[in-house]
């Protein structure tokens, strides 16, 4: 890669930001934790589940702390996605009959935006 073709601050276009991004990943991570805990509460089989975590009692502690990250993150995630305008416009209207681009060069194409 030649100096020319380098990303720089500059050109760069930020698609998130910092609080963005850590919504995101306690949304998705505490999703996961629920997965695992849930499937560790419901299948005593899965004993080695509640192992992990030092036993049923613990592991209760776990889902139930991750459910409610997962409603604040959730919240959250709702919030900033409806804050950008998660309601189709009619720009976006356009934007999707036209296919955004990529089945040939449309005329007049209106900003996708973020």
């Amino acid at each position: 890669m030649n100096n020319s073709t380098k990303a720089t601050a500059s050109n760069l276009v930020e698609v998130t930001n910092a609080f963005e991004r850590i919504v995101h990943w306690l949304f998705a991570g505490s999703c996961i934790m629920l997965f695992v805990s849930g499937f560790g509460l419901m299948f005593h089989s899965l004993s080695s589940i509640a192992a992990l975590f030092g036993g049923y009692y613990v592991l209760k502690y776990v889902h139930n702390i991750s459910g409610l990250l997962f409603c604040a993150s959730g919240l959250f995630a709702v919030l900033i996605w409806f804050k950008e305008g998660a309601l189709l416009s009619g720009d976006d209207m356009k934007w999707i009959a036209a296919g955004g681009g990529y089945l040939g060069k449309a005329e007049g194409m209106p900003e996708p935006g973020r």
